[in-house]
């Protein structure tokens, strides 16, 4: 709706993260929407935004007694986190076990079948996808 209030031309593809980040950086006036900032990403993109503001955590199942005060107590415990995900590669970082997949729906089935226990996502991706 914008480019066409605007009267701008415009070519819109879904490419998965990782290729789009690089194609951006190869193409002049290109963008890639909802990518989380990020430190180490800071240096090679103009950022425009905030265009979404979330609030991310670590999910399990209903019946899941799990109960966690720390990082430190998800150590040896498998986690689903979106491919290209902020959230995923910072629990990599500490030294976490993550397990990527490249679409959310499948992270939510992946818990439900106890693949993990854990999903690192947001709060809007589980009511999205506990409304379906």
């Amino acid at each position: 709706e914008l480019f066409r209030r605007a009267q701008t031309p415009y070519r819109l593809s879904f490419l998965p993260l990782q290729r789009a980040l690089h194609q951006v950086q190869q193409e002049p006036d290109s963008c890639v929407l909802l990518v989380e900032r990020q430190q180490e990403r800071e240096p090679y993109y103009s950022w425009i935004g905030p265009l979404l503001i979330s609030r991310l955590g670590l999910y399990a199942k209903a019946d899941d007694p799990l109960q966690l005060n720390s990082l430190e107590q998800v150590r040896g415990l498998r986690i689903l986190s979106h491919q290209g995900s902020g959230a995923g590669e910072y629990l990599q970082r500490a030294g976490l076990e993550v397990i990527y997949s490249n679409k959310e729906s499948l992270n939510l089935s992946m818990l439900q079948r106890s693949r993990a226990r854990l999903w690192a996502t947001s709060a809007a991706v589980v009511n999205r996808l506990g409304s379906r």
